[in-house]
């Protein structure tokens, strides 16, 4: 085994080396793709698994099992091409398919912040760029105005019939400004009451980074693969952020 792996491992490297090189590169874009909170829990994390698995098994590995040294050498420099190539385009492919999913915008929906992506709001014609017109953050925070009467059937209408999502209805989209009707205000109480009980799972971490835990406002961000609490001052500029547990149970947030 060890002579197998010494008479492989000069070539083997250089597949090593730009697996390596494309691994980095893909850490550094679904950085910026995720940033913060959604990089471990809304598919930062999850997509550079994905792409850099898939590529070192289409790469060094697959370089490793098929590479004989008694080829001829312009055989072998074909070889070698073939499996840059599938490396290249796998990495190229996967990227494209992390690239999709990036949340462009966190908007509240009933219990909290859910990410967006692009094509929720593309397929109906809305572009996504305009949110960012509602919030400095990034990506941009936004929660929807209540409706009430025809408004609210006309709401209806669109969701029901003409299936657009009640998130992509631009007529809707509101800025975190701490007015009345913002969710953060009007959750206000329910949610510090069950962050100050010291059994709650952040309690002590809210503790140590903000307290008083009154003088900041809360909401819940439910990620696609983890949950966190957002915090805001009052103001409702994001302060920060904490991750649940994976096994905290959903009555305890």
């Amino acid at each position: 085994m060890y002579a197998w792996l010494r008479r492989r491992w000069p070539q083997f490297g250089w597949s090593l080396g730009l697996w390596l090189l494309a691994a980095s590169l893909t850490a550094s874009v679904t950085y910026l793709w995720f940033p913060g909170f959604h990089y471990w829990i809304d598919g930062g994390w999850q997509g550079l698994r994905m792409v850099s698995l898939i590529d070192l098994v289409l790469g060094p590995v697959l370089f490793l099992i098929v590479y004989r040294p008694q080829k001829p050498p312009h055989l072998l420099r074909i070889d070698f091409s073939i499996l840059l190539l599938v490396q290249l385009s796998a990495m190229v492919y996967g990227l494209w398919r992390v690239h999709a999913s990036r949340p462009v915008a966190d908007v509240y929906l009933l219990d909290g912040f859910y990410p967006t992506v692009a094509a929720d709001y593309e397929r109906h014609g809305v572009d996504p760029q305009r949110l960012r017109a509602y919030s400095s953050s990034h990506p941009p925070l936004i929660f929807l105005h209540h409706v009430e009467g025809q408004a609210l059937k006309a709401l209806i209408r669109k969701v029901m019939v003409q299936d657009i999502p009640i998130y992509a209805q631009d007529v809707l989209w509101q800025p975190l400004r701490g007015q009345a009707d913002d969710p953060l205000v009007t959750d206000r109480s329910a949610l510090l009451h069950r962050l100050q009980q010291p059994s709650h799972p952040l309690h002590a971490a809210l503790m140590r980074r903000f307290a008083p835990l009154s003088a900041h406002d809360y909401a819940l961000f439910n990620g696609r693969y983890g949950k966190a609490l957002l915090v805001f001052d009052r103001q409702e500029r994001l302060q920060g952020s904490l991750l649940f547990p994976a096994d905290t149970h959903p009555l305890r947030l």
